[in-house]
């Protein structure tokens, strides 16, 4: 029978975190983990907790270990690895845990979020069950942001960048789950608790009234110039109109073929060469990777972005953007 439930949390991770434009964020995986199924006996602990049956979990890949492939127990690790920062652990024992850095962990969570909104995109265009959607987006939020459910009131802010993860969770732990929740009594007390200037960067007003909102620049009819920013030391991302855009390392490298002759075509064979040097690509690659950056683009600047990377028939790729490197 159909399931009527939507799959656990965990479960999600696991999918998510087993797709191939997973492949490319790295975690160490060692030959002993791979001999003793570590991540797996890990994962399988976990799905025993949480209560989820080991026959439903992932088709039952769990209950056949002849099943699990190689590329498992890094999907394992991975998986276990966004539960945990979904949890709200904090980032040290993350690091330890793990054996990555803050900054890996975080390239993880922002692919898995970034796909997660894809799988959710995709279930509405075929009717999914709504509730399954609905679970999927709160899921993409969370793992973005690395929160608990009960920290999920303060995502309006965070998006603003105007207070960080370790914060949220700090007055989340004191029974503040979101802003309006915090008294004006106890701003001084809450000043004690966290880093200095947190308090400064959070709008304050009065219970009931919300933020006004800024006013509207004025309009303009000049066609606005899309900038994309490029930093060698940091080929996970780039800034695209002032907002960063989380990267593979292959959408990296064809962003930067294209923004190496910005406003001009580049042949399919340029960038085959430079992207994919050591092995043979095709079109369909070229084509299918360009897709994601646009749909990280649009999910990150909430804008259409068909029109920052051209297909010229027959003829390669164009990127209309000024460029600006480091």
């Amino acid at each position: 029978a159909p399931r009527s439930e939507p799959p656990h949390a965990l479960e999600w991770l696991a999918l998510v975190s087993d797709l191939e434009e997973m492949a490319e964020q790295y975690v160490p995986v060692t030959r002993n983990d791979i001999l003793t199924h570590a991540w797996t006996r890990a994962l399988m602990r976990r799905v025993e907790e949480a209560g989820v049956s080991e026959a439903a979990f992932l088709g039952g890949l769990l209950a056949t270990p002849a099943r699990i492939r190689p590329e498992h127990h890094a999907a394992f690790k991975k998986a276990l690895l966004l539960q945990d920062w979904i949890q709200g652990k904090p980032v040290l024992q993350i690091e330890k845990r793990y054996g990555v850095y803050a900054g890996e962990a975080q390239r993880l969570a922002e692919e898995a979020s970034w796909l997660t909104g894809c799988l959710a995109e995709t279930a509405g265009a075929q009717a999914w069950i709504a509730e399954w959607i609905k679970h999927l987006l709160v899921l993409k939020d969370r793992i973005q942001f690395g929160l608990p459910d009960t920290a999920l009131g303060w995502v309006p802010v965070i998006q603003d960048r105007r207070i960080t993860r370790g914060a949220i969770l700090a007055l989340v732990e004191r029974g503040y789950r979101s802003l309006e929740q915090i008294p004006a009594a106890d701003m001084e007390r809450l000043r004690d608790i966290l880093p200095p200037g947190v308090l400064e960067s959070i709008p304050r007003f009065p219970a009931g009234k919300p933020p006004e909102e800024p006013a509207s620049p004025p309009a303009s009819h000049e066609p606005l110039e899309n900038v994309v920013e490029l930093d060698e030391g940091r080929p996970n991302r780039m800034v695209v109109n002032g907002r960063p855009v989380s990267l593979t390392l292959i959408q990296f490298q064809l962003v930067r073929c294209l923004a190496k002759r910005a406003r001009s075509c580049v042949d399919y064979e340029t960038i085959l060469r430079e992207v994919w040097p050591d092995s043979v690509g095709d079109r369909k690659q070229i084509s299918r990777q360009k897709k994601w950056i646009l749909a990280k683009i649009q999910a990150m600047t909430q804008s259409p972005a068909e029109g920052w990377i051209e297909t010229i028939p027959g003829a390669g790729l164009l990127l209309h953007a000024r460029v600006k490197s480091r």
